[in-house]
């Protein structure tokens, strides 16, 4: 697989691993904020909970899910520049 690279290649190759291992922890961290946010829901709809806190919680969790995917994004557009700039 690493037949065409060369030693010039590494720390271009270093970098990407390091953007992928980054890049792997997106889809269940999201997962852990849906869970929250329907948890959220759930205990409203269960009446557990009042209007204002499952109100809360969700901005809370919406907020945070939407912060996770600013970083996504940044993650992955390095990671396609960094591959643009291999090729």
């Amino acid at each position: 697989m690493f037949v065409f690279t060369a030693r010039e290649h590494g720390l271009t190759i270093a970098i990407a691993r390091i953007l992928t291992f980054a890049s792997l922890l997106f889809r269940p961290t999201a997962a852990i904020f849906f869970g929250k946010i329907f948890s959220a829901l759930t205990k409203y709809g269960a009446g557990t909970a009042t209007p204002e806190n499952m109100m809360d919680d969700t901005v809370k969790w919406c907020t945070a899910l939407a912060a996770l995917g600013c970083c996504a994004w940044i993650v992955e557009e390095a990671f396609l520049v960094l591959l643009d700039d291999f090729w």
